[in-house]
This record gives structure tokens, sequence and C-alpha cells, in this order.
């Protein structure tokens, strides 16, 4: 071969093995756009059914194995979000997005979203089957737990508490001038709101009025109004708890009241017992290793403990292989109803799913269990 052929062979290698480069640049470059693009989709789904305060339609996103945490425990209200970033692992099946979102901090009497900063919330999504869902880390590294608590992952993890039995503790001393409305709830059960009433007199000699009530959490509000009070009057002051959300047992939470006349806030403590509206055993399903072909049941008893008469309005799940009825509509107070779970068992392979059963308990309106199982082909039989 001579010379000037050589090189020409030589060239057009060179430029088949560019183009070939190209080429592939450009697939992976389609791949990890197409990545981006399914999280940014999935994500801003999530954070838009957040906003409206569609929990049930936020949770379809989160991973089974956490979806029964997050839709008993995410009650915050969402003002506004955006997305910042994203960033993937090496081998593009986990992404964390970075978004900005405004959620209320205290309720501040006269305050809204104007006042209120930006926080950095980092989710963390993983491709599960195909799909982006989202997950949470542990407690102490899961960013959003600044909102729903970080008591309540450790509730998570605590299946045995059992906050009905352990008491509560003695209330708190109140400041001199104000006296407990012996109403007030001691015991509360979870998602239910509690009115608290402190009266407070005026011994002095001019009037007297509350310049602010401020709570240690957005889920106690104060009465935004309060009246000036004469001399040898009395005064109101209405505190109300919401539950949604917070762990059960023993609950304690701080309102700092500001008067015109005092030099120095009063702090009311407000202590509850949070009890929960049922108690489901067991409260998630293995079903172990199935044989293909040979169905498999499992039943799970849920106990009314809400003090009412509860009615079960459907159920869901997204499992084709899973089926689930209960032994009646609605369920006494007390009273205990059967679940049963049947798996078909016709497709091989690992299975998960958190089924949810819709009640007309508007405290706590869903009832989810956690399900898992791997179904293997027969055995071959030998002669």
């Amino acid at each position: 071969m001579s010379t000037n052929a050589f090189f020409g062979c030589l060239r057009r290698l060179s430029l088949t093995c560019a183009i070939i480069g190209i080429m592939g640049a450009a697939v992976q470059s389609s791949s990890q756009n197409s990545d981006e693009e399914a999280v940014r989709r999935r994500a801003t789904a999530y954070l838009e059914a957040w906003k409206r305060g569609d929990y049930e339609t936020a949770s379809q996103y989160v991973h089974p194995d956490f979806r029964k945490i997050y839709i008993f425990r995410n009650k915050t209200p969402l003002f506004s979000w955006r997305i910042d970033k994203l960033s993937f692992n090496d081998e593009r099946t986990l992404c964390y997005v970075s978004a900005y979102v405004i959620v209320p901090i205290a309720l501040i009497p006269g305050s809204d979203k104007k006042d209120t900063p930006e926080f950095l919330l980092q989710n963390q999504w993983v491709l599960a089957d195909g799909e982006w869902l989202l997950t949470f880390p542990a407690a102490k590294e899961n960013m959003l737990a600044k909102f729903l608590g970080a008591a309540q992952a450790a509730d998570a993890a605590r299946p045995d508490l059992k906050p009905a039995m352990q008491g509560v503790k003695p209330a708190a001393e109140l400041p001199p001038r104000f006296q407990a409305d012996p109403a007030n709830p001691t015991v509360m059960h979870r998602g239910e709101k509690g009115k608290f009433r402190y009266t407070y007199r005026n011994d002095g000699t001019t009037p007297i009025r509350i310049v602010s009530a401020l709570a240690d959490c957005h889920c106690t509000s104060v009465q935004e109004n309060n009246v000036e009070v004469l001399p040898g009057q009395s005064g109101t002051l209405e505190i109300i708890l919401d539950t949604f959300g917070l762990p059960l047992g023993q609950i304690q939470k701080t309102v700092n009241v500001v008067f015109s006349d005092l030099p120095a806030p009063l702090k009311i403590d407000l202590r509850v017992n949070n009890v929960p509206n049922f108690t489901v055993t067991p409260q998630s399903v293995d079903f172990g290793t199935i044989t293909k072909g040979k169905p498999s049941e499992k039943t799970v008893e849920i106990r009314n403990e809400s003090g009412q008469t509860v009615k079960f309005l459907a159920t869901s799940n997204a499992e084709p292989q899973l089926s689930v009825a209960l032994a009646g509509n609605e369920v006494k107070p007390g009273d205990t109803i059967k679940v049963t779970l049947r798996f078909a068992a016709s497709e091989e392979g690992e299975f998960a799913d958190s089924p949810m059963l819709k009640t007309d308990l508007k405290a706590e309106p869903l009832i989810n269990i956690p399900i898992r199982g791997k179904v293997v082909s027969a055995p071959i039989a030998k002669n």
C-alpha cells in the first residue's frame, strides 16, 4: 500500500470513530434529558398536588414503603414552590430534587405568605420498576422532617407505641393571670382539632389587652381579635390545636402571650395525649414466598378507637394480582372489622403495595396496609 493510500485509510477511520463518538454522546445526552424530564414531571405533579392540599393524589408519587407515613403525617400547607436543580447518581437510578418551598412556620397574627421565607427542600427520588418514586431517608437526613417534625419519623419506627396506655402528664402550672377551662381536652384522637380556653382578669386600674399570642408550631393557632379588657373585667383566650400529622403519645406545645401591661410574655403549655383512631393488626403484611398459580390469603383486623361509628367508602390498590375485601361496610366504636387480602400469584417476581381503605372519618380518612412478598415458579416434579 502506498503512503498516500495508508493516510487516506487512516483519515477515513478517524472520521468514522469521530462520527460514532458523536452519535454515542448524542444517545447518552438524549437518555439523560429523558431522565431529567421524567423526574421533573413527576416532582412537579407531586408538588402541585401538595399545594392543592390533595394529599391522596400526592401520596401516589410516594414509594409504597413510605406512603403510609406520608398520607398520615403530611398536612403542612404549601404556599408556593420552585424546583432549583436535579442531581443524579452515576447509575441514574437515584435523583435528588432540590426545591425551594414556602410553608407556614408560625401562625403570627396579621402575617401571610409574603412574610414567610423560602426553605430548601431536598427530595429523594428512586427509579423503581421503570417509574420515579419519592422516598424518605432516615429522619436525621430527611429535609422533610423540618416540616413534618422529626418526632413523627420516630413514631413511624415505633409500631409498638401504645399512647392510650401511657397516661398524661400533669398540666403545666399556669401563670397567675390565667385560669384554664375545666373542659380543655387532655386526650385527643389523631387528626382532631381541640379548643383550649383560658380566662384572664384585669385586676389593675387601666384597660389591658393581649398584644400578641405566638405558637411554637404551625399546628397551633391562636385567636387574632383580642378585645380590650376594662379594670375588674375578664377576657378569654382561645387556642386551637390540630393533631393531624403530630406523633402519637404525649404532645406539649407552647404559646407565648404578650400583654399590653406586662414587660415579658406569659407562657401557656398545652399538654394532651394524642391517641390513634384505629389499631391495625398486623400493621403490615408479608406474604413471604408464594408458588405461582397458588393464591395466598392474609387477614388484617382493624379496631375502631375513634369513639364514633366509621363507614368504609372504598378500597384501592396498585397491584393487579391483589384483591381487598372487608367483612362489612362500617365498624362501631370499640369493634373490630376483618380485612381479607388475597394475592392471585399469577406472575413471578417480587411485589409490594400499600392498599388504601377510604373512610368517612374526617380526622383520618385513609388507612394504609403495606404488603410485600415474592412469587416463584412451581418446582419441577421428579419422576
